[in-house]
């Protein structure tokens, strides 16, 4: 009997969240994707080269809008790269990674849409927050990187029903390393989520 109503309850919820979508057209997306992460450095540090790594994010974004869309979203990325510099004794490589809170603010814009297949480019201003950055084998120092910083990010979509594929490219205007050398950021984000 629990069974049952619990059952009747979920449908019921999904129908009114289907029906209030068509009145309000808001709706949350969790997401989860993979990424690769790679450091453009100063070109005065010629001796180092950045190595790009694969690393994973997961979060939720929020839309309002029809076919332009406002777009917003709160996201945990584990970022990996890889740095290598020449020593007298050769090349050394060390990993470097970092735990990072992006919160995305922007539009989409639906350039194909029919019931159930829409096409969506995208645009967004990202506000990094790094938690955490591993160089090495060792924590690296809060005053080697900094806390927050602003990125850019331009995307290509499609909805699938309520399944939503996204591949971004992001590149950040603020160093992520201030150390031997000055590095920023830039990355290609696959996601996958599901519209809720």
């Amino acid at each position: 009997m629990k069974a049952l109503t619990l059952s009747i309850i979920c449908c019921f919820v999904c129908i009114s969240a289907a029906q209030a979508q068509k009145i309000i057209p808001l709706s949350l997306t969790p997401k989860l994707g993979v990424n690769f992460n790679d450091f453009i450095i100063e070109e005065n540090s010629s001796s180092a080269i950045s190595l790009a790594r694969m690393g994973w994010n997961l979060g939720m974004d929020v839309s309002y809008g029809k076919r332009l869309q406002a777009k917003g979203g709160a996201h945990f990325f584990q970022l990996g790269t890889g740095i290598e510099t020449m020593t007298p004794d050769g090349p050394v490589r060390e990993k470097v990674s970092s735990s990072q809170f992006k919160f995305p603010v922007g539009a989409s814009y639906k350039v194909w849409n029919v019931e159930y297949f829409n096409l969506w480019i995208q645009g967004q201003v990202v506000m990094n927050l790094t938690t955490k950055m591993v160089h090495g084998e060792a924590e690296t120092e809060s005053n080697i990187y900094p806390r927050s910083g602003l990125g850019g990010r331009l995307g290509i979509g499609m909805d699938i029903g309520r399944l939503v594929l996204e591949v971004n490219y992001e590149r950040s205007f603020t160093e992520m390393i201030r150390q031997q050398f000055d590095a920023r950021s830039k990355l290609i984000n696959f996601s996958l989520g599901l519209k809720i």
